[in-house]
């Protein structure tokens, strides 16, 4: 269920206060009383709350970590529409809001980042414009060292395949959840998802290599009722310049500046209004915090590794964070789900929920990061933070 709509009904434009940006700070294992519902810290909950809570979601709001801490009022370790929900639901049915002793949750990476902006139809598949977006944390910086240059060749995803049988852990996905398939020409070349009415997002590498950004990119995102693909133009594909740089400039396909920025932003054509999923933002304490009783994440995107051609798989598997000293740990999440070749740049969701009065349970999925990369039996990906927010909800250079 998406609940933006049911939420932008309840506020008007007079609230759309100023927000002020703080530094983010680390708060790790901090334990404080907080006001379950209080997005804005105003010592009450209203429905203004819940708006607050849509606006962070968009990138639009910057919360403080007792702001962050409790918009969480199903205290799941995950800010998403189901915390939004619930709060609108306890007004409409008159229940109250509580103090509750709560860890004070460190505030999610921000980072101020330059980005590479490649219109399609250029001819040079390495002509880019550059713009920043600025977050309330510096830019990233690397001490990466490299002694290996870029291969010669790199392989094409489509002429990869398969005959093994499906793991244990992975199913075919017949669902009609919003993971989408990017194509070159004809080629298979990897999933996304959509977050706006002409915005795809996917991870870099599926659209940008050593070649220079991909060319004749088209997004596959239904199919008609003969099961033909119903598919849209790429016009625009952006990626953090960090990514472009390490490519062109270093020469190089690794370390940090490749893992921390391997996310992209497609523009196209077709309106795919229809097809937008919702989007969470898991905390620190729902990564590190092994007693949760649903840490559950799931996998979605194409491949072509198990001998039945394209396919839409899925996998399940618990969440897990990033040593503290792992320079990944602020921008990354690992789960123990499986994901093969192909489904880079598709979605792992999490399944949050609220209960209700009269104990049912209202569900809704949402897409707390990509997926880049695997070890074989885990998977990891760029979490989606207030940085990607910001690029994919407050960008002015889409056109």
């Amino acid at each position: 269920m998406n609940f933006r709509k049911a939420i932008a009904g309840i506020v008007t434009a007079a609230m759309a206060l100023c927000c002020i940006g703080t530094i983010p700070i680390h708060s790790h294992a901090i334990n404080v009383s907080v006001l379950l519902g209080d997005a804005n810290g105003s010592g009450d909950v209203t429905g203004i709350d819940a708006y607050y809570i849509s606006k962070y979601l968009a990138g639009d709001y910057f919360p403080t970590s007792y702001q962050l801490t409790a918009m969480d009022i199903n205290k799941d370790g995950v800010i998403d529409e189901s915390d939004s929900g619930l709060i609108l639901h306890k007004i409409s049915s008159g229940q109250s809001f509580n103090q509750c002793i709560r860890p004070l949750y460190d505030l999610p990476e921000d980072s101020t980042t330059t980005y590479a902006k490649h219109n399609c139809s250029s001819t040079n598949n390495y002509q880019f414009t550059t713009y920043t977006i600025t977050g309330t944390m510096p830019a990233l910086t690397y001490t990466d060292t490299y002694t290996d240059s870029l291969p010669s060749t790199e392989p094409e995803i489509s002429s990869i395949e398969s005959t093994k049988s499906l793991p244990d852990n992975v199913y075919l996905d017949n669902s009609d959840y919003e993971c989408i398939m990017l194509k070159k020409g004809n080629s298979f070349s990897g999933s996304g998802f959509v977050l706006g009415s002409h915005i795809v997002c996917t991870a870099a590498h599926c659209v940008f290599n050593s070649n220079g950004f991909a060319n004749n990119l088209k997004v596959v995102y239904d199919y008609d009722e003969n099961g033909n693909e119903i598919s849209t133009n790429v016009t625009q594909i952006h990626i953090p310049y960090d990514y472009a740089y390490l490519f062109l400039v270093l020469n190089q396909n690794s370390g940090q500046r490749r893992s921390n920025n391997d996310y992209a932003l497609l523009y196209v054509e077709d309106d795919l209004s229809d097809y937008i999923a919702d989007v969470g933002v898991v905390t620190s304490y729902f990564l590190d915090t092994t007693t949760l009783s649903n840490r559950e994440l799931t996998a979605v995107g194409f491949a072509n590794s198990y001998g039945q051609g394209i396919k839409k798989y899925y996998s399940k598997g618990d969440a897990f964070n990033f040593p503290y000293s792992s320079p990944e740990r602020p921008y990354r999440y690992g789960a123990n789900n499986v994901v093969v070749l192909g489904q880079s740049g598709g979605m792992q969701f999490f399944n949050s929920y609220y209960t209700t009065n009269i104990n049912t349970n209202i569900y809704n999925k949402s897409i707390i990061g990509n997926l880049t990369d695997t070890s074989g039996i885990d998977s990891f990906g760029m979490r989606i933070t207030p940085r990607l927010l910001r690029f994919y909800f407050q960008n002015t250079n889409l056109s």
